[in-house]
């Protein structure tokens, strides 16, 4: 059941996020367009803007709310198409600052993490001329790699109490860097896509998986890159995401296969690369956004969601793999939905972007109990907060949990 729609200038591209932007006790909206260039924040409550705001450059990568200061009031680092980030006060949108960054950026967001375990946030930026680590108090470059970068992600994979960094480089390699910036290790094979990272063989040590030029999903070991496993795919099988998805207690490994012969697979694997199940979806052509996960209907199982660019979103059952359920939103959704409370009537609502020709924003509810503990996976990925593994909400986010990317 649509319970509100957002009619956007132009087209909406930025995946969505969710958080309490004024205060009011109710989860907000927040997303950004492509042509006009602006970010917005929606009431959850009933659709209406809280307020836009306007940037240099295209937004099309989510915007990354934190409380970057410690004050109790949700900032918002924007990434519009270019080489400036800009932080503005999440209650207005009103900019508090904007940084230069080394290159240009695009569609990959700006990671916040406490990469020493100090107390004091770092920003990751990934650009087309470097991965570039700034201090968010000072906003002065930390350390930095002079080259072309995408796909950050930040964790601690050898247990170290600190968070290393790895990244994919200009010479086609994942590169894992200490949180002071020394390399560590790298994989020696051009990556087509990078996974994520999670402990999925349960020895208390995060993995590392990733496809490989090879045309093979492969998972190594976080601290010495040593395979683990390998599994074969035919396309570039991004994004995907490490999460328990079937309630068994264990991790499992979700991608996207566009390289078959129908638009597209998802398949879900154990920790060991055993292949649990695959979903053919043949009906609806994929999109570049990634997976969420929760239980969207109140059956108290997980699904899967993902949107796709022929104007639907996708629901899979997250046991089985198996097809649920469609839903038309009139435009191709580029950015991945989002699934939480946002009008604070107990239920579960799914909010999702739109782009041509409707330009809009969707929140839909199938009228299931809204229960935290069965959306325990974060959307995004860009904000670490206190673990690897579990993922805590910030006091000020009331709704999922951000997912780094």
């Amino acid at each position: 059941m649509l319970i509100w729609k957002y009619s956007a200038g132009s087209r909406a591209y930025s995946p969505i996020e969710l958080a309490d932007v004024n205060g009011d006790g109710v989860v907000d909206v927040i997303g950004g367009e492509r042509d006009n260039k602006v970010v917005w924040a929606i009431d959850g409550k009933t659709g209406g803007e809280i307020w836009k705001a306007t940037f240099a450059g295209d937004v099309r990568a989510p915007t990354c709310v934190v409380d970057l200061n410690g004050d109790k009031v949700l900032e918002g680092i924007v990434t519009p198409a270019g080489d400036t980030i800009y932080c503005v006060d999440m209650r207005n949108g009103n900019q508090l600052w904007s940084l230069k960054l080394d290159g240009g950026v695009s569609l990959d967001p700006m990671i916040v993490s406490d990469l020493e375990m100090d107390g004091k946030l770092e920003i990751i930026a990934a650009s087309d001329k470097a991965l570039q680590i700034v201090d968010s108090a000072t906003r002065q470059t930390k350390w930095s790699i002079p080259q072309a970068s995408a796909e950050p992600l930040a964790c601690d994979v050898n247990g170290d109490g600190t968070r290393e960094v790895l990244a994919v480089l200009g010479d086609g390699f994942l590169h894992c860097f200490s949180a002071q910036g020394a390399e560590m290790w790298k994989v020696a094979d051009e990556l087509l896509g990078f996974v994520d990272a999670g402990d999925i063989d349960n020895d208390g040590k995060a993995e590392v998986v990733f496809v490989a030029a090879a045309s093979e999903l492969r998972c190594i070991d976080g601290v010495t890159a040593e395979v683990q496993w390998s599994f074969t795919v035919y396309g570039a099988c991004k994004p995907g995401q490490i999460v328990d998805v079937n309630g068994d207690g264990k991790l499992e490994v979700l991608v996207k296969d566009e390289g078959r012969d129908t638009p597209f697979f998802v398949y879900c694997l154990d920790g060991a690369g055993k292949l649990l199940w695959e979903s053919n979806i043949t009906t609806y052509a994929s999109a570049r956004g990634g997976f969420v996960f929760g239980d969207v209907d109140g059956d108290a199982t997980i699904e899967v969601l993902l949107g796709t660019r022929s104007k639907n979103l996708v629901c899979l059952d997250g046991k089985t793999g198996k097809f649920e359920w469609a839903y038309y939103v009139d435009g191709e959704v580029y950015g991945e939905p989002a699934i939480g409370d946002v009008n604070g009537d107990g239920k579960t609502e799914v909010l999702s972007p739109s782009h041509t020709p409707t330009n809009a924003a969707y929140c839909l509810t199938l009228g299931g109990a809204y229960n935290p503990s069965m959306v325990p996976w974060p959307m995004r990925r860009t904000v670490i907060p206190e673990s690897l593994l579990v993922i805590v909400a910030l006091p000020l986010l009331l709704a999922i949990r951000p997912r780094i990317r």
